[in-house]
């Protein structure tokens, strides 16, 4: 069956209407956008410029390169000049985030929750230990895993976004091991700004479009101020058959390995074992295929060289083209608003509401079978005579067919999330420079996963089975004749012929889960001067916090016996709560002395009491120094903590159908049920984190900053869930913890079913460092700004008791495992601005590197891959009209139209894979968007 992802997302069925529940906020916010007052629209008639940022690296608010915490900032004028479809778009693209999780890396996965979903990854620890804030308090999770989907920030009100790389666990609390995300909003926003922007590739795919509006205004004789935000935005599908660069490679088994011959073939041009007609592989007919009718193909078939499932060359068909989405269908939209009152000269009180939904829909492989996985029976109704004849000739009552499936359409997953989000808070003024505030904040997410089109296993087995009735004649379930009353409908498992609705309506079903994530928050927080030291104010800020986190699912009857081909939910609830206090302290220990012109301390610690988990401690001691006025030396140690969430502990279980390489039977290529599911015994992990700088500012060259700091995370007894491939590997290096997960057919047989957890299993080390710089200065009557970022990735290290898996310098496709990252990633942008022109060059630098760091020659024959460069382009061009502005834009990207070097690795879904890892690379080309903003 055939499905139109654009179509879908258009239609108002249950599984594409959550938009539905949106449209009322959306109107509500569009009457309120024009309602504004006129007055609260004369703004200068200029766009927002660069201007002095002060950041929240810490509780203690300094300036970013004053903290001894490194902070990077970026504006919204930056981000406005790379025009992109959602902020996560940009944010992704700084070195330090690598392996986020975006739109363009679904990789055929159906079903999880997180189809169409940014969660951002610092560090390439994972999402899960990347802390996302807004406004400096924490946001409702999209994600059991505690993940925030930045879609749903309000674009048009941030003003900035503070990157924080570096633990920062004693200031902010759990997950913020890698550092923090903060987007930092304008509340203060009056008047009304808008943009509309579309655009596509250059290759006629990948349409989307955007718009996002934003207002405010003051009451009450300026003692209130409201502002609120709509945003939304549409993408459509890319698939890798429509590029040219696209060959079909993956890692296959070397079938004759030895003699100086590595273990595994990357190669172009490989395939299942399988067709779409059927075809034998094994035992007496081998080489029997079938054409579209069903009818026996005497055409001599070409194997080419086999490999397991796999076949390099030959008349095998190749759909991972066909299925591979680079790119999924997203279609989401986002309110929010902010009211703001002065009770007194002294009292501010303020409430949020904010309401994000999403759509994505992505699609799993079609159903396909080897020959090893299915067996026809030679009485089989459907079977062609002379195929029998030949059978029975060989003395055979059954045989192995391999089929591609694609007649019976590809499982489709489609996930809708909605985050909703009450916040009510406020600030005080006490006296002196002390400051109390507080907030509670309630909000909910729901997560819909459906996969239609699922094939019930069971009952296809059932169907094509099918014998002839001797009583009747008809062609009916074998199973029938025993039970008559059973409604099985008999299918034809040989040729190209779309099922029947009868037939469909049997075999395939809908797994269903419907999740709720509940949030509840309570925050005080107190800062002020404790003394007035002759070097400056001793300065502190401490607090409390409570927090709730609560987890439930359903799922369907039939997820829950395992029975469909993917999805196969389980229900499951949990809840955990965590009671927290923290005080943080930044000593001035002398300025303009002898010894330099400022030393600094700050020190932070939290103490953090877990229902589930227990308690556990973090802190923080660093400093800054600055021995002349242009340079500065900064320094932090600190002890970070994630405990385990609620997709840790609480998940029900999900199983996939998924190619594994079993190294106990001479690494055969195998296809195996892998179940992941929650562990309630996990503890927090502990991570020890160094940081150290220097930044330099030189009074001879104004307007130019720079800064290079280097890290080293380490973490020990962390929470991590293996890859099905991973859990087989360790056993076979001797781990019988890892052996536990594994079922086989009996002693040495074939592995039938892996289950995947995770547990405090390992330790994980992060080295490198980061190198930043920006130069802004007037060149003829405009201005040039400059600004680079370059991360280099020292060390990734995985290790467990048996091996040490270096993620570092490598960029192979790790389906379900921890990505790798290239040791060099950077990005660089050169703008210039002489009104009304705007213009912006940016590079996005991806160095050398290897498809797995830890093979040799002896492992793979291809595992170099070259340096890229990406450059994208912004034209903008600036018109007065009435007392705002409009500005006129256009933004390319991938100028060159360059396309990704192959990085297909093993540990992935070989079948349905691209050969080139969207975590690192732009898979998509060439593409360009044009639009329009204003502000008045």
């Amino acid at each position: 069956m055939a499905h139109n992802p654009d179509a879908i997302l258009a239609s108002t069925s249950r599984a594409a209407g959550p938009f539905l529940s949106l449209r009322p906020w959306l109107l509500a916010g569009a009457a309120f956008m024009a309602a504004l007052p006129a007055a609260a629209q004369g703004q200068p008639a200029e766009m927002d410029q660069l201007e002095a940022i002060v950041v929240t690296g810490s509780r203690i608010v300094r300036d970013g390169y004053e903290a001894p915490t490194p902070v990077s900032v970026v504006t919204a004028v930056e981000i406005a000049k790379s025009a992109p479809v959602t902020i996560a778009d940009y944010v992704n693209q700084m070195p330090a985030l690598s392996g986020s999780t975006t739109p363009r890396t679904g990789q055929a996965l159906v079903g999880g929750g997180t189809a169409g979903a940014n969660l951002l990854n610092l560090r390439n620890l994972g999402p899960n230990r990347t802390l996302t804030l807004l406004n400096g308090r924490r946001v409702t999770p999209s994600m059991l895993t505690g993940a925030v989907d930045v879609n749903t920030m309000p674009t048009a009100l941030v003003q900035r976004v503070d990157v924080v790389t570096g633990g920062a666990s004693a200031a902010w609390g759990s997950d913020a091991v890698a550092g923090v995300v903060n987007f930092v909003l304008d509340t203060k926003f009056s008047g009304l700004k808008g943009e509309v922007q579309g655009g596509g590739t250059t290759h006629g795919d990948g349409g989307n479009w955007s718009g996002n509006l934003a207002g405010g205004t003051s009451f009450a004789d300026g003692r209130g101020h409201i502002v609120a935000a709509l945003n939304y935005s549409k993408a459509r599908t890319v698939l890798a058959e429509d590029r040219d660069w696209f060959r079909g490679h993956k890692v296959v088994p070397n079938p004759t390995p030895g003699n100086g011959q590595p273990a595994r073939l990357l190669l172009p041009g490989t395939s299942l074992n399988v067709t779409s007609g059927g075809l034998v592989t094994t035992g007496p007919l081998r080489g029997v295929h079938f054409d579209a009718n069903g009818n026996y193909d005497p055409t001599p078939f070409n194997f080419g060289q086999e490999s397991g499932i796999y076949a390099i060359g030959g008349d095998q068909d190749d759909y991972s083209g066909r299925t591979a989405e680079i790119a999924q269908p997203l279609e989401q939209g986002s309110v929010f608003s902010h009211v703001s009152y002065d009770l007194t000269e002294n009292i501010n009180v303020f409430g949020e509401f904010s309401y994000g939904d999403s759509r994505a829909i992505n699609h799993s492989g079609p159903f396909f079978r080897t020959s090893g996985q299915f067996a026809v029976r030679t009485d089989n109704a459907y079977l062609p005579a002379d195929v029998k004849a030949m059978a029975d000739a060989a003395g055979i009552n059954s045989f192995g067919l391999g089929f591609s499936g694609e007649r019976y359409g590809r499982p489709q997953g489609i996930n809708d999330r909605s985050v909703q989000r009450y916040l009510g808070g406020f600030e005080a003024e006490l006296g002196g420079d002390w400051r109390m505030s507080g907030y509670a904040q309630h909000g909910v997410s729901k997560v819909g996963n459906v996969v239609e089109n699922n094939p019930i296993l069971s009952r296809f087995f059932l169907a094509a089975d099918a014998v002839v009735d001797q009583t009747t004649g008809d062609i009916v379930c074998r199973s029938t004749l025993s039970n008559p009353m059973n409604g099985c409908v008999p299918i034809n498992p040989f040729g190209a012929a779309a099922p029947t609705d009868a037939q469909r309506n049997y075999i395939w079903g809908r797994a269903e889960q419907n999740i709720r994530i509940q949030q509840d928050v309570f925050a005080l927080d107190f800062s002020g001067t404790l003394a007035s030291l002759p070097a400056g104010d001793l300065s502190v800020a401490f607090g409390g916090e409570y927090r709730k986190e609560k987890g439930e699912a359903d799922a369907d009857p039939i997820s829950q016996q395992t029975q469909f081909y993917v999805g196969n939910y389980k229900p499951f609830s949990g809840s955990y709560d965590v009671k927290e206090a923290y005080a943080e302290f930044l000593l001035p220990v002398f300025r303009d002395s002898k010894l330099g012109r400022s030393l600094e301390l700050n020190a932070a610690g939290r103490i953090a009491d877990y229902s589930e988990s227990g308690q556990v401690e973090t802190w923080k001691l660093g400093g800054t120094y600055r021995p002349v006025d242009e340079v500065q030396f900064r320094v932090t140690r600190s002890r970070d903590i994630r405990a385990p969430n609620l997709n840790d502990m609480f998940l029900g279980g999900a199983t996939v159908l998924t190619n594994l390489v079993d190294p106990f039977r001479a690494n055969e290529a195998i296809q195996v049920n892998v179940t992941v599911a929650g562990n309630r015994n996990l503890q927090p992990e502990i991570a020890n984190t160094l940081t150290a700088g220097v930044v330099y500012q030189p009074d001879w060259l104004p307007g130019f900053s720079a800064s290079l700091d280097v890290y080293d995370i380490k973490i020990k007894e962390a929470i991590a869930t293996s890859s099905a491939q991973q859990l087989l590997n360790a056993c076979y290096g001797g781990d019988q913890l890892y052996c536990s997960f594994i079922t086989r057919d009996g002693a040495g047989g074939r592995v039938s079913s892996v289950r995947v957890e995770p547990f405090n299993q390992r330790s994980e080390v992060a080295r490198g460092l980061d190198i930043e710089f920006g130069y802004r200065t007037y060149l003829g009557e405009g201005s040039l700004d400059l600004r680079g970022m370059l991360n280099y990735v020292d060390k990734l290290d995985i290790n467990s008791t048996v091996a040490t898996v270096s993620r570092a310098g490598e960029v192979g496709t790790n389906l379900g495992a921890a990505q790798g990252v290239p040791h060099w990633r950077g990005l660089f942008t050169a703008g210039y601005s002489l009104n009304p022109i705007d213009v912006q060059l940016k590079a996005r630098f991806i160095g050398a590197s290897k498809i797995e760091a830890d093979y040799g020659p002896a492992d793979i024959n291809r595992n170099k891959v070259p340096a890229i460069v990406y450059l994208d382009a912004f034209f903008g061009w600036t018109l007065p009209v009435a007392e705002g502005t409009t500005q006129l834009f256009v933004g390319v990207e991938n100028l060159l139209d360059q396309n990704p070097p192959i990085s297909q690795s093993q540990d992935n879904s070989g079948c349905c894979s691209s050969g080139a890892n969207p975590f690192v690379y732009d898979l998509i080309g060439r593409s360009i968007r044009g639009g329009i903003r204003f502000k008045f």
